[in-house]
């Protein structure tokens, strides 16, 4: 589901049989199943993960990564669901497909995101990726679970 163009990899609906041309974390998931080729990995990062507009902080509207939606993606709400927060276990899914592809320093500065938002606001469901606000449960296991392994890999 690589575009050439925009340097993404979208999602497919099945039932309607269209390409869902949105600028979400799913675009990073690719790099955790290890399918992408090297290039299109190296653009996706570049293009799009260290953009601030995207998904790198800005200090003015994200300080955490990574938001489920890109800021410059129509429907970005940081507390709105999917459309934005935070999520403990997409990063771990992040940090690991990150990893395998060579980008060790961006993995670690998103395992320090993940843990510093768990460390202020507990184990949430998700998080404001402005604030760290944590929102949804306060007890939620696979949040816990995916924290318990990311300070085992940090050791």
């Amino acid at each position: 589901m690589w575009n050439e163009n925009d340097a993404l990899y979208y999602d497919y609906d099945v039932r309607n049989a269209r390409v869902i041309r949105e600028n979400t974390i799913a675009a990073f998931m690719p790099l955790y199943a290890g399918v992408a080729e090297d290039e299109p990995a190296r653009r996706l990062v570049q293009n799009h993960l260290l953009d601030s507009a995207q998904y790198a902080p800005d200090l003015d509207n994200t300080k955490f990564r990574i938001p489920t939606a890109s800021k410059s993606n129509r429907y970005f709400d940081p507390r709105g669901y999917w459309r934005g927060p935070i999520w403990v276990n997409l990063n771990w899914f992040l940090i690991q497909g990150l990893t395998r592809y060579g980008y060790h320093d961006l993995a670690r500065q998103i395992r320090e995101d993940t843990l510093a938002l768990v460390e202020s606001a507990g184990f949430h469901e998700y998080f404001d990726p402005r604030t760290g606000v944590g929102y949804g449960t306060d007890k939620f296991s696979w949040s816990a679970a995916f924290v318990i392994d990311l300070v085992e890999d940090g050791d």
